[in-house]
């Protein structure tokens, strides 16, 4: 009797560990099955977010131009300056969105003049995912500075060498010869807005009022000529590539004077035959520009 309980004891004992060891095996298939799904959901997330950001900046692109045409239209064909350092004085007023004078640097660069063909919504067009943020942040919410830093950092860069151009205080054009000024003088289609950038690491901005092209050497020491594009990483600075931001693996948002956007990689944007009239007529991918 003594002996059949023993056995009953020890068989039941031994099932007993059998079943926790089963357990302990789908516990740990169960973690594991997790885990994959963790990451697969996190990384579907991510390409998701991703998504969204690059479908704004798309939407924001096609509201640029059509802004930029609705501008030149309204002044006899002549494009907005992507740079106009006339702007802000007395005989030039610039006017923030909400109401005030805009002066100085922030008067010269495109956003705010841009602003009243934009209905005066900064919000999707100027300010895209997290540029606007990152304004605030840095400088609150209103004051000089922000003015300043909305007209710095705008989440798309206009091409002012090539389109509008950058206009001096006595009325001159920097690099006349390759800027497209009248909508009559467009032939193709060049480039009007790209992603823009600036920045490394902690102090990568997602934002940059112009971009550069590709073979200008201007007088200024911030705008170099391109590196090569097989040199290009997420990580650089994009001074080093005209402040265009390749922020969408490797692509950045591309918008054209007729309209169309387009993602486009570091090699297709070195060609210069997408900024340039001149190149384009030349059909000369390697243009240099003259400072």
């Amino acid at each position: 009797m003594k002996s059949r309980n023993l056995h009953q004891l020890l068989g039941s004992h031994g099932k007993t560990s059998q079943a926790r060891g089963f357990t302990l095996i789908e516990l740990l298939t169960v973690v594991s099955a997790t885990a994959i799904l963790s990451v697969l959901f996190v990384g579907a997330a991510q390409k998701t977010l991703g998504s969204a950001s690059r479908v704004r900046e798309v939407s924001a692109a096609r509201q640029l131009v059509t802004a930029l045409t609705a501008s030149a239209q309204e002044n006899d064909g002549a494009y907005l300056p992507g740079m106009d350092y006339r702007a802000g004085k007395s005989g030039t007023p610039v006017y923030k969105p909400e109401g005030g004078l805009v002066s100085g640097h922030a008067a010269h660069r495109y956003p705010y003049r841009l602003g009243p063909y934009l209905a005066g919504e900064f919000d999707g067009t100027i300010f895209v995912n997290r540029n606007k943020q990152e304004i605030i942040d840095s400088a609150g919410g209103s004051g000089p500075m922000y003015d300043y830093q909305v007209s710095t950092f705008p989440a798309l860069g206009m091409n002012i060498y090539c389109v509008g151009g950058v206009v001096r205080a006595d009325n001159s054009i920097h690099n006349s010869e390759d800027c497209i000024t009248r909508m009559a003088s467009m032939k193709g289609s060049i480039l009007a807005f790209a992603s823009g950038g600036s920045g490394m690491g902690r102090s990568r901005r997602l934002g940059f009022s112009y971009v550069s092209p590709p073979t200008l050497q201007n007088e200024s020491p911030i705008c170099l000529k391109w590196q090569d594009p097989s040199a290009w990483t997420k990580q650089k600075d994009p001074m080093n590539y005209g402040w265009v931001d390749f922020r969408y693996n490797g692509k950045a948002v591309a918008a054209f004077l007729d309209g169309s956007v387009r993602m486009c990689s570091v090699e297709e944007l070195s060609d210069m035959r997408l900024w340039s009239h001149t190149a384009l007529e030349q059909d000369n991918p390697t243009y240099e520009m003259v400072p």
